[in-house]
């Protein structure tokens, strides 16, 4: 199976191609802003890196957030248009899924997850998984003074903790200055989603006839935006 995977929601654009049921090709660009502008030029270098073409593709994945509005929208335009040129069906996948999916079993083991992924503002994404990695509660934007309170309502008497996200540290930082209760341990990778969880989760999906989720923006709260202030 041909797979092209994007994801532009956070602090990087990433692209992934899987053939085969493996991994040919993965970049990844760190940048803040301009996702659209390098986007399509990392997907044509995709393509001509590997051996076939977009024609060829059988499936594409896009995280679909929370994350940076801008550059949710960018990865599901991009994602809508090839699908509609390629005549093949484009999956969602949210940030707290790729994220997740990046932790190891092993490093995983013995401890419930919380997925952190930073907002810029005094506030974080949060979505709890178990130690079987099943959804623990519902995903939300939770503010700073919050944090621990959405901690406790998940996790009941347990105390150990594995952070995960671009996030995590400023996390654990909030968490340790209004709790002594709870034992928080980073992951070993900090960062957002990328474009090979996507890929990776997008096709176990699709061939195991999972309901996949719609290529549809997942936000957690709505837009900042401020209306201009007219003069004169």
């Amino acid at each position: 199976m041909n797979i092209i995977a994007l994801d532009t929601v956070a602090g990087a654009s990433s692209v992934a191609v899987f053939s085969g049921g493996k991994k040919v090709y993965n970049y990844r660009k760190i940048l803040d802003r301009g996702h659209a502008e390098v986007l399509i030029p990392m997907m044509k270098e995709a393509i001509s890196s590997v051996s076939f073409e977009f024609l060829d593709l059988e499936l594409i994945a896009v995280t679909v957030g929370p994350g940076s509005f801008t550059g949710i929208r960018v990865g599901l335009a991009t994602a809508r248009s090839l699908s509609v040129a390629a005549k093949v069906p484009v999956i969602g996948v949210t940030s707290f899924e790729a994220v997740a999916a990046s932790i190891t079993e092993k490093e995983w083991a013995g401890a419930p997850v919380l997925i952190a992924l930073e907002t810029r503002r005094d506030d974080f994404y949060l979505q709890m998984f178990n130690e079987a990695r099943a959804r623990l509660g519902e995903p939300k934007a939770v503010g700073s003074p919050d944090i621990v309170s959405y901690v406790s309502e998940q996790l009941g008497l347990q105390t150990d903790i594995l952070v995960a996200g671009d996030g995590a540290e400023r996390a654990v930082s909030e968490i340790g200055d209004r709790s002594e209760r709870f034992k928080c341990r980073l992951a070993s990778s900090l960062a957002g989603p990328d474009a090979i969880q996507v890929a990776e989760i997008a096709q176990e999906r699709h061939l195991s006839g999972y309901a996949c989720l719609p290529a549809e923006p997942f936000y957690l709260r709505a837009p900042h935006v401020q209306v201009p202030v007219k003069s004169g």
